[in-house]
């Protein structure tokens, strides 16, 4: 048996080591040996020996709990119960098992710049929601980097952050063999960042300023609910190269007020709309790897897909944007304008139609030009047509044909008649194609 003692072991990794087996290092629990570190003024790093440690280490700044790297993963320190940082200063935690117990294993709260990075640890969930972190100074830090960990069991998520500060989740990997339906929520105004994480779970944002930046981010496991929840009304919110997983739900939520930006993402969901909400969506680059291919959000813009809304027009911008309409216009023999459109700069498909009622006529004439009351055509045959010996009910269809303004330019259609004055009818009305 090894006997550490921390004034004549000079070669031991720590001078304080915590054992639960009295002997074999300086103290049998957590908090023993930080009360002591702190009472010395210590600053550094306490090793912990394996073991199962059930307490609820009130931690202290500028003092790391640290085992080694397997030890966490492979379940053989472990702490259960709730470690806590509300103190000014940072800590590190590496290597061990946080395993809750009666409350989440993880808690930042206070007032303060607490700092607390979780590296090579396992964050078990057995029975509680995991992490809560709340403090209310925006200088707060939460970072989690090369963890993994588990839901294990219902009725519970991985976090609760209602923080000011700053919530960091990198190259991490969470699953949920209990099949949890609850989500993981985000509503405080700090920032929640991801980067290669897998979220084996829901995520829930709210309020007026949770700011999110999702990338590289598995989320959701296509259990019942969906996978993102976007209710914050926090400006540029976004998730790039994600996977939002909603299997027989919306991929992706977007409450009333809200904005997201969906870049490059895979939406995978077999439900009717796999993009749904009052709010509005910003994307670009979508996969749809399941049946559901619809977005159904009451705003759209910035094309991405040629997949779109069932319930709204597409809006400026975006492909299928509709500009003109019908129209009903006196018709003489005078060339005159019966209908315009305004387009904006981009690739549109120009088509249109006339028809007179009325007193026969001798002839109708119709052009598409860039002029009013023009007989100049923009596309030779494409845009001029003219019928003679016109009568009743007489009708010019003009094929559809590519304009590509690189400013905001009008279009006319112009026509006359040979004699009688009637009213003429019709649509005139462009396409965006790109």
């Amino acid at each position: 048996m090894v006997v550490y003692n921390n004034g004549t072991d000079l070669y031991g990794v720590s001078s304080y080591i915590v054992d639960a087996t009295l002997g074999q290092g300086n103290y049998t629990t957590i908090a023993a040996a930080l009360t002591a570190a702190s009472g010395a003024g210590f600053a550094g790093d306490i090793f912990i020996r394996p073991g199962t440690y059930t307490e609820n280490p009130s931690l202290v700044a500028g003092v790391n709990l640290v085992a080694w790297p397997s030890d966490g993963t492979g379940g053989t320190v472990i702490i259960k119960g709730n470690c806590t940082l509300s103190t000014a200063g940072t800590v590190t935690i590496s290597g061990c098992q946080l395993q809750t117990n009666s409350a989440a294993c993880v808690t930042v709260s206070g007032s303060v710049a607490s700092i607390l990075n979780l590296v090579n640890c396992y964050i078990n969930c057995t029975n509680n929601t995991g992490i809560t972190f709340s403090s209310s100074s925006a200088s707060s830090k939460l970072n989690i980097n090369f963890c993994t960990g588990d839901l294990g069991t219902t009725g519970i998520g991985l976090f609760t952050n209602s923080s000011a500060g700053a919530f960091t989740i990198s190259n991490s990997t969470f699953t949920n063999s209990g099949a949890s339906l609850t989500d993981s929520t985000h509503s405080g105004s700090g920032l929640l960042f991801t980067q290669y994480v897998n979220l084996n779970h829901r995520l829930t944002t709210s309020g007026s300023s949770a700011l999110i930046s999702l990338t590289y981010t598995n989320i959701g496991n296509g259990t019942s609910g969906i996978a993102l929840t976007h209710g914050s009304t926090a400006a540029n919110s976004g998730c790039f190269m994600c996977r939002l997983y909603g299997g027989s739900s919306a991929a992706i939520s977007i409450s009333a007020s809200c904005t997201l930006g969906v870049t490059n993402c895979e939406i995978n969901s077999i439900a009717t709309n796999a993009i749904t909400g009052a709010g509005t969506i910003n994307y670009q680059g979508l996969a749809f790897t399941a049946a559901s291919r619809t977005i159904n959000t009451t705003t759209q813009s910035q094309a991405g897909t040629l997949f779109g809304s069932t319930t709204t027009a597409p809006t400026a911008g975006m492909l299928g944007e509709l500009i003109g309409g019908s129209y009903s216009t006196a018709i003489g023999t005078a060339v005159a304008q019966m209908a315009t459109i305004s387009l904006t700069a981009g690739v549109w498909m120009v088509t249109g139609n006339i028809g007179i009622n009325g007193a026969a006529n001798t002839s109708l004439t119709a052009i598409i030009s860039a002029t009013t009351a023009s007989l100049t055509p923009l596309q030779g045959g494409a845009s001029a047509q003219t019928t003679t010996s016109a009568t009743l009910g007489s009708n010019i269809c003009f094929p559809s044909f590519r304009v590509t303004p690189t400013t905001t330019t009008s279009y006319f259609l112009n026509a006359s008649v040979g004699a009688s004055t009637n009213t003429a009818t019709g649509i005139f009305y462009a396409i965006r194609v790109a």
